[in-house]
């Protein structure tokens, strides 16, 4: 009976994310974790029972400003698992209650606040 396992990975770790359109994100890069720790690609495994292994390849960019994504469809991607609270928070500015329910209050602060942060970022940059 074998006890373990020993696979290369082999990927490039993306440097160069793939770019957002029309106000969108770039798309995240690569992620490789074993047993919870964050490892290099291109590199040989023993993996044992138990042991975990998590590959995230990357994505594409998004498509359009989040900040102007209807929240209920934000809150609709959390509840369906296709998003987490934190990036509902952080990406979409889109504040959940401990219920679960959206703070719409909140929503509106969190989204002006990562707007203004934009504006400055981005008038950095020209300047």
């Amino acid at each position: 009976m074998h006890t373990s396992i020993r696979g290369v990975q082999r990927s490039a770790e993306s440097v160069f994310p793939i770019s957002g359109r029309f106000g969108g994100k770039p798309g995240k890069g690569s992620e490789l974790s074993w047993n919870g720790e964050p490892i290099s690609f291109n590199r040989k495994l023993d993996l044992k029972p138990g042991d975990t292994l998590r590959m995230v390849v990357p994505g594409g960019g998004g498509f359009g400003n989040p900040l102007e994504r209807d929240p209920e469809r934000v809150l609709g991607d959390v509840r369906a698992g296709l998003l987490s609270e934190d990036a509902a928070r952080s990406d979409y500015g889109v504040v959940l209650s401990q219920d679960g329910h959206m703070d719409i209050e909140a929503t509106d602060v969190a989204r002006k606040a990562i707007q203004r942060k934009h504006d400055v970022l981005k008038s950095d940059s020209l300047g």
